[in-house]
């Protein structure tokens, strides 16, 4: 085979040398040739590097032993084959970087809002109070009632709370026609003081004479005028204080100097009685047990001996006056409570002139 065949069959198994990197502008070639014999190591671009800053890739490149005298006819190749392969390929510009946005501008700050003025709380509607007419009405009932009884008052200005109040009040100092002092001096209307001279002079003095034997001077712990629900509860209906229509009395002291406590000396309630204990039976001894073996009258169905009645526990006197007085005043007063009608009133009586069809008596 000719030098020229060879020649020919080299270059053409030289074709195949080109890598990506033939896209590039200009290509370095370096040959070395040794004893004849040249070897192909790198080729690469060294221009137009892309923009982006990324390392330029290197293509692997198969080596070939090429003869020395073949180098310049080789150079003439790999510039064909590089222009062929640029016309092929259209060189794709590097990507632009992305446009900067604009600097977002940060909101403007309002101007400081005025605060709204404090608003002034809403009128709250004035509480009614009474009437020229209705308090002329309640003075002309009470001239009526006080008139024919003998009392010492002190006439008070309308009260008027809500539901509460009464239009002509009157503080109620002593009454009877043996004069009893109220300590308090009690604010109520001019009924009740009416029924209470009524009670003093019908009901608590006769018994006061009867049982104890000395008359009362002084009502002890008297309460009228309180604007509140019974029994001091925060729900529930309207007290009968809340008009200055009830007076509570805790004791009474007579003319001996003697003081009767309503909780000191009503003796044991209802209450007090169920919650304790029936005391134990003694066993039988022997000679009762014989005495039960005598034979004696058999009990009738009609008529016969009956068991004797246990006795009922002695009353002192200071109780009998109280639980006469609070039975006598149920005739007199809508409402008479005691210690027998719950703890609340334990320690005082209550009597009031709340109107019902019947007494409520406790």
């Amino acid at each position: 085979m000719g030098n020229g065949m060879v020649k020919r069959e080299r270059l053409r198994s030289m074709g195949c040398f080109l890598s990506r990197a033939c896209s590039t502008t200009s290509t370095a070639l370096s040959l070395m040739a040794f004893g004849g014999l040249a070897t192909l190591l790198v080729y690469a671009a060294i221009s137009q590097r892309p923009s982006t800053g990324e390392n330029l890739k290197v293509a692997k490149v198969r080596t070939v032993s090429v003869p020395a005298d073949d180098v310049s006819e080789l150079k003439d190749a790999f510039a064909a084959k590089i222009a062929e392969t640029r016309r092929r390929r259209a060189v794709v510009p590097a990507p632009s970087p992305p446009a900067k946005e604009p600097p977002r501008e940060s909101p403007k700050e309002l101007p400081p809002q005025p605060q709204p003025l404090p608003q002034p709380p809403p009128e709250v509607a004035p509480v009614p109070m009474w009437t020229d007419a209705e308090v002329t009405a309640a003075l002309a009932q009470c001239v009526k009632k006080l008139a024919p009884i003998r009392a010492e008052v002190d006439p008070q200005s309308p009260v008027r709370a809500g539901q509460c109040g009464t239009p002509a009040p009157i503080l109620l100092k002593k009454l009877g026609e043996q004069p009893i002092q109220l300590q308090p001096a009690a604010v109520m209307n001019c009924g009740l003081a009416e029924a209470l001279h009524k009670w003093v002079e019908e009901i608590l003095q006769p018994a006061a004479r009867d049982v104890l034997g000395s008359p009362v001077v002084k009502l002890i712990g008297t309460s009228s005028y309180v604007c509140r629900n019974r029994n001091g509860e925060a729900n529930g209906p309207i007290s009968e204080h809340a008009f200055a229509n009830a007076l509570d009395i805790s004791g009474f002291q007579l003319a001996d100097g003697r003081t009767i406590s309503l909780l000191q000396d009503w003796g044991p309630v209802a209450r007090d009685r169920e919650m304790t204990p029936p005391a134990p039976t003694p066993a039988p001894t022997p000679a009762a047990k014989v005495e039960r073996k005598k034979p004696g009258p058999m009990p009738s169905a009609l008529a016969g001996p009956k068991p004797p009645a246990e006795p009922a526990a002695e009353l002192t006197a200071n109780a009998r006056f109280l639980r006469r007085i609070h039975a006598q005043s149920c005739r007199l007063f809508g409402t008479v409570l005691g210690p027998e009608a719950n703890e609340a009133h334990r320690n005082h009586l209550h009597l009031d002139l709340k109107a019902r069809r019947r007494g409520y008596c406790q």
